[in-house]
């Protein structure tokens, strides 16, 4: 598609990137749920579910997913937990990465730097939501109200413009994204992110027994890499990891 090859080498899970862009190449137009998992998929690759946004329809769901789920989870379990406070520590990670994919949306849509294609304006109180003639063109501020799971953009609570996107551009655009420089890093912290995702996201005795999260947390990380890998990620290289995440789950200190 016209880009160098080590671009894509350079996104997390780059086999799981190229099976999306061939599947993509052919399927080029979908709603916004898909566009907005891609998103999430971009920005969380061993934290995105999946499941952050519930499919409403058929074309809702991409042939991918399920690989793309299995390869961020890293061999370890990524589901929902039934018991607090890990359900409020997973349903914290969960709004906030909603809300990061969906922001990361509008302002896609706002800079003009992402195509769609506007089909009609619904009125929600209408039988059926028949779809009307659209009397008014779509602005930027309608992209400030989002509804992803129905695929719709609009302030207007009697109007909604049904949209879907450029699959094709929309991965071109998060291939382009990712960052380039600096040289390989010898360790493999997308793991360790999941490793210390796995103990917030189920609240696991680690964590039960301490005050301090953040250093229990680093201190474990780094235990866990020294006794799994010859050369281990130290706590300078697993500190940001776990300053993101507990601002995610909203379990800051």
């Amino acid at each position: 598609m016209g880009r160098p090859p080590s671009r894509i080498n350079k996104l997390a899970f780059p086999k799981v990137w190229r099976e999306i862009e061939a599947y993509h190449e052919k399927h080029w137009e979908i709603r916004l749920r898909p566009a907005a998992n891609l998103i999430g998929y971009f920005l969380y690759p061993v934290g995105w579910h999946w499941t952050e946004f519930r499919p409403l329809t058929e074309d809702d769901k991409m042939p991918y997913e399920q690989v793309a789920r299995e390869t961020s989870r890293q061999g370890l379990p990524l589901k929902r937990p039934i018991r607090q406070p890990a359900l409020k520590r997973w349903q914290a990670g969960r709004t906030y990465r909603l809300y990061a994919a969906t922001e990361y949306l509008e302002k896609l849509f706002v800079r003009e730097g992402l195509k769609y294609f506007s089909h009609s304006v619904r009125n929600p109180g209408l039988r059926n939501r028949d779809a009307r003639t659209v009397t008014r063109s779509l602005n930027r501020s309608d992209f400030s109200k989002i509804r992803v799971l129905d695929s719709t953009v609009g302030r207007l609570t009697s109007e909604q413009f049904d949209l879907t996107v450029d699959a094709m551009g929309l991965v071109s655009l998060l291939i382009e994204a990712t960052e380039t420089r600096g040289a390989p890093n010898k360790h493999n912290l997308l793991e360790v992110e999941r490793w210390c995702r796995d103990h917030i996201e189920r609240n696991t005795e680690l964590l039960k027994e301490t005050a301090k999260p953040k250093a229990t947390l680093i201190n474990a990380a780094s235990d866990w890499q020294g006794e799994t890998y010859p050369e281990p990620a130290g706590p300078d290289q697993i500190r940001p990891i776990v300053d993101k995440l507990l601002r995610e789950y909203d379990c800051e200190e």
